[in-house]
């Protein structure tokens, strides 16, 4: 199974939470190797996506790339099974919701959360109906869940479309909830 994960690209080692993001990674990372699945995403070696890279790569897992010509230079450096790279972010993410039967989101900046948005509204649209995981590692994505709840509470969409989405806030609930979303 290909299983997308957006996540930062960028080390932040400066941050006191950054050794909690890498634990949460990680555990995506054991999820997706203990079930032999296929990691797809960014191309990039740093950051937590760099992290969850190179853990899949010593377990020999397979890994697939899907990249913006704007960042292929950051693929150089990189072994993988695959690599798909898309003139455009837009044709990016629409490959990455027709070809991934899973979308996890960890911390990360600007472009994890366009993913994150994306993903939920395509879903919504019927473009895909891959389970949208979360991981809201010491409440990194509380300030997005809060304008989602605002819009639902002020009618600009259904509070149903929450469920298109599944948050998680431990790390200890990652695994559960991620073979739960399989089932």
């Amino acid at each position: 199974m290909n299983i997308f994960v957006g996540c930062s690209s960028r080390d932040v080692t400066d941050n006191v939470k950054w050794s909690r993001y890498c634990t949460a990674t990680l555990e995506v990372t054991k999820f997706i190797t203990a079930h032999k699945h296929t990691l797809v995403f960014g191309g990039c070696a740093r950051g937590l996506m760099g992290l969850m890279y190179k853990c899949i790569l010593l377990n020999k897992a397979n890994i697939i790339v899907a990249i913006p010509q704007a960042y292929i230079n950051d693929a150089e450096e990189l072994f993988y099974s695959n690599l798909f790279d898309f003139n455009t972010v837009s044709e990016r993410k629409d490959w990455i919701f027709k070809n991934t039967s899973m979308h996890i989101f960890l911390p990360g900046g600007i472009g994890t959360i366009d993913e994150l948005f994306s993903s939920i509204e395509a879903k919504r649209c019927g473009e895909h109906n891959s389970p949208i995981i979360i991981i809201n590692e010491q409440g990194y994505f509380n300030d997005v869940l809060h304008v989602l709840a605002r819009v639902y509470d002020e009618g600009f969409a259904d509070e149903k479309d929450a469920k298109l989405y599944t948050v998680v806030n431990s790390t200890d609930e990652i695994v559960p909830t991620l073979e739960k979303s399989l089932s």
